[in-house]
């Protein structure tokens, strides 16, 4: 997958904090659509079985959402039903993300661990083993502006903001605020690197 932006995400420079959520069958519908275009190889055949890890993500991204819809909307018993069904697929793959947390187009680029506890825009790619959580003691959790990726074991932890269009590196470790748009970020602790350069 080509980690660069385009052209359009790179001129979106004001940082929204908060994201949409799911609030009506028309908006599930829609964002299943799109996110389904992130997974492109996907064979799901006899009633969702998944053969492929886009597959295997894609079931886990779709139950997600599904479970955000009837929370969302007050369907109370087909919430617990759905949230007894994304357990299960929680427990199984490792991957926790917590309901509403994230915006329109996740992409989880490889099946395994992640963790996302904090609010984080539309469109962002997490690779295995991040983890956007708070840092214990009540503090509030982090916030992310729209794509943004981060690497394989990235920690973003705490009461910071990231910018949109930035890039954490691997094994990154992010405590504080990193405002600017369009830049990357890695070490630990982590540091800007340089911008990110338009094609």
């Amino acid at each position: 997958m080509n980690i660069e932006m385009n052209e359009t995400y790179a001129r979106d420079t004001s940082t929204v904090w908060e994201h949409e959520i799911i609030s009506s069958a028309s908006d599930l519908k829609e964002w299943i659509k799109y996110e389904g275009a992130k997974y492109p190889k996907r064979t799901l055949v006899g009633g969702g079985f998944p053969l492929t890890e886009n597959d295997a993500i894609f079931k886990y991204q779709k139950r997600l959402r599904k479970t955000e819809y009837y929370l969302n909307t007050g369907k109370k018993w087909m919430y617990y039903l759905s949230l007894v069904k994304l357990n299960r697929l929680r427990f199984k793959y490792g991957m926790k993300v917590r309901l509403n947390s994230c915006g329109k187009g996740l992409c989880i680029v490889h099946l395994g661990s992640i963790i996302t506890n904090g609010d984080v825009g539309e469109d962002a790619r997490l690779f295995v083993n991040s983890a956007i959580v708070s840092n214990g003691g009540g503090e509030r959790e982090p916030r992310l502006g729209n794509h943004v990726t981060l690497f394989t074991n990235a920690v973003v932890c705490g009461d910071v903001k990231i910018g949109n269009n930035n890039i954490i590196g691997a094994n990154s470790v992010v405590t504080k605020n990193f405002e600017e748009s369009n830049i990357i970020i890695a070490g630990t602790p982590a540091k800007k690197i340089k911008n990110r350069l338009l094609e």
